[in-house]
């Protein structure tokens, strides 16, 4: 079974100490991928929802202009319940987006999703800022598919060469106390360098995540003769 983006919900916050996304019915064994965007320095402390245990696989604060945050969760039951997923953030975001992606196809090994998980990099725009979002990492597995998410605050994103959109511009607050975020994902069929990256409309600082996700082991069936 291929990897395959199921459903994606989001949600939107301002001035907002948690941030919950749309509710939806997970599969069993469905993975849980959950983005967070927040404006300034504030961070998520935890993730909930769905009966899940959720981990955090990657975290970064653009640190050098204090602009923004990002980070990505994971997470998996044989047994999910209907609901919301909330992110319960370290302070008050004066904006936030959450984003949660549900896929079919991957490893169920492992705790949590744990066992889906593969190759991860995060990386952000420093002391400058530019118009080209991007991280790169090296897969481990063939036919496994790069989940990137992107924070960019108020420009428009548009994703790589090779990648394809998910949900892109997802955008809350206003003015200046703005944030955005935009996923995507690219295919691999053997292990090799992957670069997750998209063009903004101007420069801006940015974070740009990207994780590996590792698909189930194929079963083969037969019969043996004597």
């Amino acid at each position: 079974m291929a990897i395959a983006t199921a459903e994606t919900v989001s949600g939107t916050a301002t001035s907002a100490s948690s941030i919950s996304a749309a509710s939806w019915t997970p599969g069993a064994n469905d993975l849980i991928l959950v983005w967070v965007a927040c404006r300034s320095t504030v961070t998520v402390s935890s993730v909930s929802g769905n009966g899940i245990t959720f981990v955090q696989v990657l975290s970064d604060t653009e640190g050098t202009q204090a602009q923004c945050t990002l980070s990505l969760w994971r997470g998996m039951s044989g047994s999910p319940s209907t609901g919301q997923i909330t992110a319960t953030l370290s302070g008050t975001a004066l904006a936030a987006v959450i984003m949660s992606h549900r896929i079919s196809g991957a490893d169920t090994g492992g705790t949590n999703g744990s066992g889906a998980i593969g190759a991860s990099a995060i990386a952000n725009t420093g002391a400058t800022d530019t118009d080209s979002p991007s991280v790169g990492l090296t897969t481990t597995a063939a036919n496994s598919r790069v989940y990137g998410g992107a924070t960019h605050r108020s420009r428009t994103y548009s994703v790589g060469t090779g990648e394809t959109a998910i949900s892109l511009n997802t955008t809350a607050g206003t003015a200046g106390d703005t944030t955005t975020l935009s996923t995507e994902y690219q295919d691999v069929a053997t292990p090799s360098s992957v670069t997750i990256n998209g063009t903004l409309d101007s420069a801006t600082d940015w974070i740009q995540g990207a994780v590996e996700v590792l698909a189930a082991p194929t079963t083969v069936t037969g019969s043996a003769s004597l």
